[in-house]
């Protein structure tokens, strides 16, 4: 049997013995060790090349056959092979990264595999290392490895040792010193776990690196933050791919990515792109037939993706089948046919996310030409104005209009620079419409402050602070301040046996979900009265914990979600009517019906207000 091995590069013949007169002719130089050099170098350069000749796999049918790699998977191929000759010094080559966003079996875990494999295969001291999201599919990457290494032709096979575990270890197998010093073999590693150990790779330094199906990882920013520490700058290739599952961390990494603040490279293939993911007619009949029964919304998806009939027939089935039982949210998760559709219908969402992302789309366009106005509130020359300013804490969207009713939703913070934010929400009563927001890290105390600044600008707006946790001492200053408009509770006193009014929202359990339920409902019929880019975006990854309860996505606020909601259940204790001018009684000025009414209902009043004024006009509201 003849054995090679080859380090740094450099091929290395190792004959060790000569089994059969079979092989006799072979080693007596019926073919020159020279046209071997010449193969082992084609095949070490051209990985495409080296797949088809030396890697078997398992096909859906079971068969083993060669691995010829699909468009999709030779792409990546390729982006290896030109990366290696942009920069042909491994000990300079910068590390490569690549972030994978795909449709169900594309084939992307095999090609990273394989690429995996090659390397080891011609190189020595390297270590490679997959994780994947739980013990079966890693249990699948390790026989798929060990498939590989079987199926291997003997003349480029290298030493294998056995492994406790999972992964293969080319090394000497002979326990003798003087052999293993002899001829240690490749001394490479493949590695592979599951993301359930966090610690995954501690002890090596990882120069190939493959995260299967981030989006499924339980502790996903931990475990990757572990595992990219044993990765060396240079030389090295990691590879992260996943199916979407919700607006989590792998959602987080591809948008970072995918606008380029992060140096991966991102490859999106979505269901269309896929050359088996069609389906072929039995004849023009039912071609013909096919035609006449497509819905409105395939023939919208055929347009926007330039599908053909055969794309559109296998989706059609597919949604007809087991695997997705007419769910189309499923589909769009398994089957995306973009980058966000896969994200926005995956995972365990609050809201309806497709609905809010086309909010956040048409807000974009809107503010590209108009803006909104940032800046902050004070008091300047006896009134409090609006001070434009781009670092400013206060985005307004519509400023008040005289006399109109205002209403507040605050969610209050610690005040830590790096914690949650503390914010206040602001609306016009008469209808729901979101007109501000405010958002800054300050002390709770000193957010009341603020606050006064922004309610006095807003006619005198009804604050609904939340008193849970930091927000008594915000609701606190406020009355410390001689700010009295505030939203209040009934809690029941078991000492005095009698119900009392309490400044602040309480958001216990039960009124939590009645506010949530709410918004939800909101955004699902009304999306409109939201305009506020930051705040949607909050309530894309808002989600349904494991418990059912709802809470931001790890990593993520709800700081403005929980206040918005809070801002549409204070607004009952706020007038919803806007001002409309009426004849006065007196002399046929105007003046707020609301005052009118009561003048009316009331000659006392009616006479208190013409002796304290003298006049016949009164205003009511509007800024101080």
């Amino acid at each position: 049997m003849l054995h090679f091995a080859w380090y740094n590069g450099i091929v290395h013949f190792y004959f060790l013995f000569v089994v059969g007169a079979i092989i006799a002719p072979f080693l007596m130089g019926v073919i020159p060790v020279e046209d071997y050099k010449k193969i082992l170098s084609i095949l070490k350069h051209q990985t495409v090349k080296y797949f088809a000749k030396c890697l078997k796999i398992r096909d859906k049918n079971g068969n083993i056959i060669a691995f010829v790699p699909n468009e999709h998977q030779e792409n990546i191929i390729n982006i290896v092979e030109e990366w290696k000759k942009q920069y042909p010094d491994e000990n300079t080559r910068p590390t490569l990264f690549i972030i994978i966003h795909k449709a169900r079996q594309i084939g992307f875990s095999t090609v990273v595999e394989g690429i995996f494999f090659h390397e080891l295969n011609f190189n020595s001291n390297k270590v490679a290392m997959v994780v994947s999201f739980d013990e079966d599919s890693a249990q699948n990457i390790n026989d798929m490895s060990d498939r590989f290494y079987q199926y291997l032709p003997k003349w480029i096979k290298p030493m294998r040792r056995p492994a406790r575990g999972k992964g293969i270890l080319f090394e000497n197998p002979v326990n003798k010193q003087s052999e293993f010093e002899k001829n240690p073999g490749l001394q490479c590693k493949f590695l592979i776990d599951t993301a359930r150990n966090i610690y995954a790779g501690s002890s090596f330094t990882i120069n190939y690196l493959h995260l299967s199906e981030l989006a499924k990882w339980p502790d996903a920013k931990s475990t990757l933050t572990s595992l990219m520490q044993a990765v060396p700058q240079t030389g090295a290739i990691v590879v992260i791919e996943s199916t979407a599952n919700g607006i989590e961390y792998f959602h987080k990494l591809w948008m970072q990515a995918k606008r380029g603040e992060l140096s991966y490279k991102c490859i999106f293939v979505g269901w269309h792109m896929h050359a088996e993911y069609t389906k072929k007619f039995e004849n023009d009949i039912e071609k013909a037939d096919f035609i006449k029964t497509l819905s409105e919304k395939e023939l919208k998806l055929k347009k926007i993706y330039n599908l053909t009939y055969e794309q559109l027939y296998w989706r059609r089935e597919m949604m007809r089948s087991p695997k997705i039982n007419g769910d189309e949210n499923i589909f769009f998760q398994e089957y995306p046919a973009s980058d966000d559709e896969a994200f926005l219908t995956s995972g365990r969402p609050v809201f309806d996310r497709l609905k809010i992302n086309e909010r956040i789309k048409f807000l974009e366009e809107k503010y590209k030409d108009n803006p909104p106005d940032v800046g902050y509130i004070e008091f300047v020359d006896g009134k409090y104005k609006f001070i434009p300013d781009e670092y400013g804490t206060v985005i307004i969207y519509e400023h008040p209009k005289k006399d109109y009713p205002y209403v507040f939703g605050g969610d209050i913070a610690e005040g830590l620079i790096n914690g949650d934010w503390s914010v206040t929400q602001v609306c016009d009563n008469t209808t729901g419409i979101q007109v501000a927001k405010q958002r800054l890290h300050i002390h709770p105390d000193l957010f009341a402050l603020e606050q006064i600044k922004l309610a006095h600008y807003y006619n005198e707006a009804l604050i609904a602070d939340e008193v849970n946790n930091h927000g008594m001492t915000t609701i606190t200053s406020l009355q410390r301040e001689n700010y009295w408009k505030q939203y209040k509770r009934e809690i029941f006193d078991r000492i005095s046996k009698s119900t009392q009014q309490k400044f602040g929202f309480d958001t216990k359990d039960q009124s939590r979900q009645r506010i949530i339920d709410r918004l939800r409902a909101i955004a699902r019929e009304e999306i409109d009265l939201i305009n506020d880019i930051e705040t949607l975006n909050e309530m894309l990854t808002f989600i349904y914990n494991d418990q059912g309860k709802e809470e931001a996505e790890s990593d993520c606020f709800d700081d403005c979600v929980l206040s918005l909601a809070i801002m549409y259940e204070a607004r009952s204790q706020q007038s919803a009517n806007p001002p409309k001018p009426h004849e006065n009684i007196f002399k046929g000025k105007e003046v707020h019906y609301s005052v009118l009414q009561d003048m009316t209902k009331n000659t006392k009043l009616k006479e208190k207000f013409k002796q304290k004024y003298g006049i016949n006009t009164i205003k009511v509201g509007g800024n101080k």
